[in-house]
């Protein structure tokens, strides 16, 4: 006796979590097929709950892998809409959560209050894509009761009506009843085909067993249905396509208008264009990508030095251990006239120089006094040399292009909304994609106004002479000017370009930079040979990393989502419809 207490105790919880607590005395359905190629369904529920419970929930599965009758297996998704439960509090999948569980839950009850006892419900929605179309005919295949519910089924009855005009009669109209699988006709009802309505009530004592369907299936000429057609289909599977196209079109419009820039006639050019200096044209050609490279902002410092206001003297390393440094010395200030971006750079590099007695008007780029300077104006310094290059780009141009990407990402919300609702996942993904690039890509759109468009033209060309220069060429521009090379040499660095060029010079006769001075030995003639031997280039990486570090420097301080449904001309089975799914309470 006390074995049997004791399994009692240990199977009750077990039982007690699977009970649902309420069995279904009536259920009642009705259908009205419409001519569009949708239905509607509305069901009735009887209930009796012998535990208190909070309510129901009705789950219909949306997503199928469906086999059409030559034997094809494709992804098909119904649509539930308009879901309605008179009288009661209720609550529906989300399209998203829908997508991931696929399946729509209508979520029943108050979680502030219990039900004990009798208790009605009445639950319609509206179901697309559920007709199974063919050649000549139109199916119409649903699982009335489906076998996921938590329960059984007393009493059952249903009634279908057929588009207007249909003959129906039992060579049309089928009803499969039990376990999945069974295709023989159902002898559990009692059907009526009268007034043109196909209808049947359970015979005494039958009950619909949970894992136990009852599935209808009904076939109509193609004709019936006039609203159906391969191009009404296909605008409702794609005519999100359609509301896109009409969408991109007028902003493709501005964009084009607003955000291109002309065809540029390049201009071959051995010097860069005057009065631009190397940082500048690193962000109008943008090369390196501008925005947080610390080389461009640094290549000012080699511009200073070919203008003849500071120097770079390379100190060698101290120790084992030891790591290369370079001081940078103040000759002179920089023009009134120069930008605001120079000024907070140069005036940034030697603040309180003068004070240092050690080294008067120099500071180390590795000194941690300049590390957190140059940190605490680095972005702002950023900022000023795009403000300056507006001069350069038709700001009116620029302002409706940006009043239409901020139109655009308004629509890539909307029409995500919109299209998970009426399209699907992969409708509302796309269009919300498209628009939303098309939209930031569209704010960071600058177009050139005239002086811009002749100033780049420029710069490509020189940009190119660059890239592609010969040694003949640069033989000729060095016997015309020495410092060729000390004067380009920003440019290049600012264009990622420095290796490259120093390498076009190797071999060739000419002086080091007179700003820059090297830790290497210098040759018998007492010129360094900084460009065979490549140690400028090198020296140039190493303060160029060293400035990088110190512009970052901080200072201290259901449970499947896809269910089958098959048909064929021949016939159908129980649970073989759309439809699926099942219920239970909570």
């Amino acid at each position: 006796m006390k074995k049997y207490l004791l399994l009692f105790l240990l199977v009750y919880p077990v039982l007690k979590l699977f009970s649902q607590g309420f069995t279904v005395e009536n259920y009642s359905v009705e259908i009205f097929l419409n001519k569009d190629g949708y239905f509607d369904v509305t069901e009735n529920y009887d209930l009796d709950f012998s535990e208190p419970k909070h309510g129901i929930y009705r789950d219909i599965i949306t997503k199928y892998d469906f086999t059409d009758k030559n034997g094809k297996t494709r992804k098909h998704k119904i649509e539930i809409s308009d879901i309605k439960v008179p009288d009661e509090k209720f609550s529906s999948f989300f399209p998203v959560e829908e997508l991931a569980n696929g399946y729509k839950r209508i979520k029943i009850g108050d979680p502030n209050q219990f039900i004990f006892g009798q208790k009605h419900y009445q639950i319609s929605y509206r179901v697309k894509n559920a007709l199974i179309i063919e050649d000549s005919l139109v199916q119409f295949y649903w699982n009335l009761k489906p076998a996921d519910w938590q329960t059984g089924f007393n009493n059952i009855r249903f009634k279908i009506h057929p588009p207007e005009g249909s003959e129906i009669s039992s060579d049309n109209s089928f009803t499969y009843s039990g376990a999945y699988g069974n295709s023989e006709l159902s002898s559990d009802f009692e059907y009526d085909f009268s007034e043109g309505i196909y209808s049947a009530v359970g015979k005494p004592g039958f009950v619909s067993e949970q894992g136990e369907s009852v599935t209808v299936l009904m076939k109509f000429p193609r004709n019936k249905f006039p609203g159906i057609s391969k191009e009404k289909i296909l605008a409702e599977r794609y005519g999100w396509l359609g509301i896109l196209a009409v969408l991109l079109l007028p902003l493709g419009i501005i964009r084009r208008k607003f955000g291109s820039n002309k065809k540029l006639i390049q201009i071959t050019s051995y010097y860069p264009p005057e009065n631009i200096d190397s940082a500048m044209a690193g962000l109008l050609l943008n090369k390196q990508g501008f925005l947080g490279n610390s080389r461009v902002v640094f290549s000012l410092l080699p511009y200073w030095g070919s203008l003849d206001l500071l120097t770079i003297e390379e100190k060698p390393r101290k120790g084992w251990f030891g790591s290369t440094d370079f001081l940078v010395t103040k000759k002179r200030d920089l023009a009134e006239d120069a930008p605001e971006y120079q000024k907070d750079f140069f005036n940034k590099l030697f603040e309180g120089v003068e004070k240092d007695k050690t080294t008067p008007n120099a500071v180390y780029l590795q000194d941690a006094k300049l590390r957190s300077r140059i940190a605490g104006v680095y972005m702002n310094i950023f900022q000023k040399i795009f403000k300056e290059a507006k001069k350069f780009y038709d700001i009116d141009a620029r302002k409706k292009m940006r009043k239409a990407s901020c139109l655009s990402l308004i629509f890539s919300f909307g029409v995500g909304a919109v299209f998970i609702w009426f399209y699907g996942f992969f409708a509302a993904l796309f269009g919300f994609l498209i628009l939303f690039i098309f939209g930031v890509t569209g704010w960071l759109k600058r177009k050139r106004n005239e002086r811009g468009d002749r100033l780049m033209s420029e710069l490509k060309g020189f940009y190119n002479f660059i890239k592609m220069a010969e040694a003949d060429r640069i033989k000729v521009l060095l016997a015309q000017d020495p410092y060729y090379f000390e004067t380009t040499m920003p440019f290049a660095m600012a264009f990622g370009m420095l290796n490259e060029w120093a390498a076009r010079f190797n071999d060739l006769e000419t002086s080091p930079p007179s700003w820059y001075k090297s830790a290497q030995p210098q040759s018998s003639s007492g010129v360094a040979n900084v460009f065979s031997s490549g140690s400028f280039i090198n020296s140039m990486g190493v303060a160029s990393k060293i400035f990088s570090s110190a512009s970052v420097y901080s200072p201290p301080g259901s449970s499947s989502s896809s269910h089958s449904s098959s048909s064929s001309s021949g016939g159908g089975h129980s649970g073989g419809g759309f439809g699926g799914g099942g219920g239970g309470s909570w």
